[in-house]
């Protein structure tokens, strides 16, 4: 018969700790308890509305707390967060984003002023590349078919412009016309999106309210979209029925496709929780 295995229970003050900041702030991180020689002596902190910011920061996590003892055995409190900056240490370095206390009274502190959600800010940092790839492809698709129409005959183009010199008319070969043709509704198609103007809207869902943040996507010479948000560019809404009908219609459209995927001249859902909408300029609602 196979010998049951005694339960690890998580290190008191650890645990005590754990439970004060619980209590204290209120927050709708979960949490996990990390093995460490014996004893359950770390806990690690998440944003489960943002697993793809777990890549980001995988060196640092969102927080973690964890308990190690000096020489008398006495606990000291390590508390992690991308958010501190410990001058102490070489910038970038792990011991960077940790603070150390005796007393649980400031550890809890420290866990209060650092160990929070992802921000709308990290979050949209984290995902509008995603965003700007896409709208990039958009156009890219158009351009890639574009400029591959094919010239077969550097002669008979030269032909055809001497031609259209003399008359002005008509073209004159079959290849000609046929490029011609071919290239009108391709090159049309191209030249609307790089022309295309777009104001969107990064619409994140959090417990209490849904932040929507405006902004306008611009390109640069190289045809290349970036995401930017105007000075209070960041407004709340309670409730999903309350949000513009353009942003509530999209947002219906977008949960139809998959993470990670797209509805053009619509936007992209980047998960459950996370949308990009677009609106064509020439006619805002926000």
């Amino acid at each position: 018969m196979e010998e049951n295995k005694e339960e690890i229970k998580p290190n008191p003050s650890l645990a005590k700790l754990v439970s004060m900041f619980y209590i204290r702030s209120a927050t709708t991180l979960k949490h996990e308890y990390d093995h460490l020689g014996g004893a359950y002596e770390r806990v690690f902190f998440k944003d489960e509305r943002f697993p793809q910011m777990d890549h980001r920061y995988k060196r640092t996590h969102l927080g973690s707390v964890r308990v190690k003892y000096d020489d008398n055995d006495t606990p000291i409190f390590v508390v992690q967060s991308r958010l501190i900056a410990n001058q102490r240490y070489k910038n970038g370095s792990t011991d960077f984003y940790t603070k150390e206390s005796k007393s649980i009274d400031k550890a809890l502190k420290t866990m209060l002023d650092f160990v929070r959600p992802y921000s709308i800010d990290e979050v949209r940092n984290e995902s509008v590349h995603d965003f700007t790839s896409t709208m990039d492809k958009w156009v890219s698709a158009a351009k890639k078919e574009y400029n591959n129409v094919k010239i077969e005959s550097r002669k008979e183009i030269v032909e055809e412009m001497l031609h259209l010199k003399s008359l002005g008319v008509q073209f004159k070969t079959s290849v000609f016309r046929k490029l011609a043709d071919e290239v009108e509704g391709i090159y049309g198609e191209y030249k609307r999106r790089i022309e295309a103007r777009f104001r969107a809207y990064h619409v994140v869902f959090t417990p209490n309210v849904i932040c929507v943040t405006a902004g306008e996507l611009l390109k640069n010479s190289y045809d290349d979209f970036t995401f930017k948000s105007g000075d209070a560019a960041l407004k709340a809404y309670q409730a999903i029925e309350t949000l513009p009908e353009n942003i509530l219609s999209s947002i219906g459209l977008l949960k139809m496709v998959n993470t990670g995927e797209s509805v053009d001249e619509v936007g992209i859902r980047v998960n459950e929780n996370e949308f990009y909408i677009l609106e064509k300029l020439d006619n805002p609602s926000y």
